[in-house]
């Protein structure tokens, strides 16, 4: 699946921005918060859980000691054990879970 570069960038802020879109009253924001707990529940116990608990849910806290390249290698490297090569893997099936939760609840639309 291909997704374009504008919904990957909205997707993965939504990601950055989850503490703060839960408890949005808007539409969009409603669907994305609840298309990134059913992708927690899907992943659950898994390292993608961690990738998003971790890197994606604590970015506020880590921004004033690393980048994000350096954080995802923190993530990487001392939390999931792995190659930070897998890390964004990892990032990139989340996103894509995501997607699909919001494409099924019509808040994004793909072409083929």
């Amino acid at each position: 699946m291909v997704i374009e570069k504008w919904i990957y960038t909205h997707i993965e802020e939504a990601l950055f921005d989850y503490e703060k879109i839960k408890t949005s009253t808007k539409s969009t924001e409603i669907i994305l918060t609840k298309a990134i707990e059913d992708t927690l529940v899907y992943y659950k116990g898994k390292l993608h859980e961690t990738m998003m608990r971790e890197y994606y849910f604590k970015a506020t806290q880590r921004a004033k000691m690393y980048n994000r390249g350096k954080w995802h290698n923190q993530i990487c490297f001392n939390l999931i054990m792995t190659d930070p090569s897998m890390g964004y893997v990892l990032r990139r099936e989340i996103i894509y879970r995501v997607a699909l939760v919001c494409a099924s609840n019509n808040l994004y639309k793909f072409s083929s």
